[in-house]
């Protein structure tokens, strides 16, 4: 869920330097740790279920974690595993489990909440906004974490990935790139007003939004200048893009909204839909959670009705696809439920 994205902008002036029992994988020098990655993955268990979570009446839907941890969000498929990140005893932790089910792996520890982690590859990218860095780890190899950028006056913001490139917007307003599986400097690609705090990229492009005016901006993904294409949106998604449109939740205007790539306006998609928390989409669909009826809901991208595909969830947030299922989290819950699709 990454509802108040304006608040990832406030907290980097906010957050204190506070230490941990860790090594610092950056800096020996420095007291504590962001990242501390975890050789071969560490089995937690998740077998025995607390209580039984209401499956809305729906006999397609099933409980797959039982026990995600508190705080759980960034929910993300990515090849045979579904990927979490939930606040351990010692900080937050990247877990991932099969989709059968299972026990729960422990990947990754990290002494503070990541920002925007991205798959791509054998690897997983996400910033450590305390001290400015982007970071990369292997998630089939067991390895050292890499720094590969450390800014502390540009402080890595938001994150996305494209066939080629992770892309990343900072605090000073500009978008950088460094190529998949690369550890060269990052290349500037634009520069714009205020911090991006949503990003996405394709093989021409890369767009991303703002937390200062809701701007949304576009570039050549290779590098040049910047367009300002909207103001005034509320980011309470990452942005999703697809071969001739941009998708994300704007919980103040109460909408999915959809933006032609090569346009300069923006409608809704999906309308009145009250305190949505999680989306995500295919090929053909919309994918999307609401707070206010506690709900799974799906729109098509050809504007049609809302279609709700189960109900009676528990703060239903981040949601996530694979094959023929849907996975989310329900925060009220700390478990990460499953549906077959109809």
């Amino acid at each position: 869920m990454r509802s108040g994205l304006l608040a990832v902008f406030l907290a980097l002036s906010l957050t204190p330097a506070c230490g941990n029992d860790g090594r610092d994988l950056d800096d020996p020098g420095d007291e504590g740790t962001d990242d501390v990655a975890i050789a071969g993955g560490e089995p937690i268990g998740g077998g025995a279920p607390r209580a039984e979570p209401d499956r809305g009446n729906h006999p397609l839907v099933e409980v797959l974690v039982a026990d995600a941890g508190l705080y759980s969000s960034e929910l993300t498929v990515a090849g045979d595993r579904i990927y979490w990140v939930a606040k351990g005893v010692d900080g937050y932790e990247l877990r991932f489990v099969r989709p059968t089910g299972g026990p729960i792996t422990t990947l990754v520890k990290f002494g503070d909440e990541p920002l925007d982690l991205v798959f791509a590859g054998d690897d997983v990218y996400w910033a450590a906004e305390r001290r400015g860095r982007l970071l990369r780890t292997s998630v089939d190899v067991p390895g050292p974490i890499e720094v590969l950028y450390r800014d502390a006056a540009a402080v890595p913001s938001a994150l996305t990935a494209s066939q080629k490139y992770v892309y990343f917007g900072a605090t000073d307003g500009c978008v950088r790139r460094i190529g998949l599986g690369d550890a060269s400097a990052a290349l500037p690609v634009a520069c714009g007003s205020g911090t991006p705090v949503v990003i996405a990229a394709a093989d021409t492009e890369v767009f991303w939004g703002t937390a200062e005016d809701g701007l949304l901006y576009q570039a050549p993904a290779g590098g040049g200048a910047a367009d300002k294409r909207i103001a005034g949106e509320s980011w309470d998604s990452r942005l999703y893009i697809d071969d001739s449109q941009i998708y994300w939740l704007n919980a103040q205007a109460r909408a999915v909204q959809v933006m032609a790539r090569d346009a300069h306006g923006v409608k809704p998609l999906a309308r009145a839909q009250y305190a949505p928390a999680g989306m995500t989409m295919d090929r053909f669909d919309v994918y999307f959670t609401t707070w206010s009826d506690q709900s799974i809901k799906r729109v098509a991208k050809v504007e049609s009705p809302v279609e709700v595909l189960v109900g009676e969830q528990a703060d239903p947030a981040d949601i996530a696809l694979r094959d023929e299922r849907a996975y989310w989290i329900n925060e009220g819950q700390g478990t990460i439920m499953q549906m077959v699709l109809p």
